[in-house]
């Protein structure tokens, strides 16, 4: 565990009509190399907190900074390249027609040489167990398979912070298991 990689300072947020806020009043520092469960029942604001770590929402009050710059000013491209998000359904962000262009299509503002894409490719399947799949449709795998579509997707980008809303939701033990050691290798410090 290292240094803080992400800050939480008076947080709040209030959904447009509502009469009490969502979140109030959290703060919490991640540290890099930390791994943090975030728990609770449905409804309380987890995936909502996530989607504000990630930038997608803005908070109503305090913010979330990360290197010292708010995660909402980051903007789009700087915000993927520092923090990969899993959705609960990961068929919310999977577009393309196959896998390998689904997991490639991550690299698509970066610099990489042709070299360095094909070799991220290669190893974001082998290590979602995705290797032989590169041309299926992302939509006709299984929900774990779909799930590590996604999970390669953000992985091949190696972002400092990976954030993932449920992502063990429908996921049988074997699938869970894989899911767990995959994280592991992927995140190491």
């Amino acid at each position: 565990v290292g240094l803080p990689l992400l800050r939480i300072e008076g947080l709040e947020f209030c959904w447009p009509g509502a009469t009490e806020p969502l979140l109030r009043g959290l703060d919490e520092v991640l540290l890099s190399g930390e791994r943090v469960a975030l728990m609770g029942q449905n409804g309380v604001g987890k995936s909502t907190l996530l989607r504000i770590c990630a930038g997608l929402l803005l908070p109503t009050g305090g913010e979330v900074r990360m290197g010292g710059e708010p995660v909402g000013g980051l903007g789009a491209v700087k915000r993927s390249e520092r923090i990969g998000f899993l959705f609960q359904d990961p068929e919310r962000q999977l577009f393309h027609s196959t896998v390998r262009d689904e997991v490639l299509f991550s690299l698509r503002n970066t610099a990489l040489p042709r070299e360095e894409r094909e070799q991220r490719l290669s190893t974001a399947l082998e290590e979602t167990g995705l290797t032989g799949k590169e041309g299926c449709h992302p939509l006709d795998l299984d929900s774990a398979e779909r799930r590590m579509v996604a999970l390669a997707s953000l992985g091949i980008r190696e972002p400092e912070l990976l954030l993932l809303d449920e992502p063990c939701s429908g996921l049988d033990a074997d699938s869970r298991r894989g899911f767990y050691e995959l994280l592991a290798r992927l995140h190491r410090e």
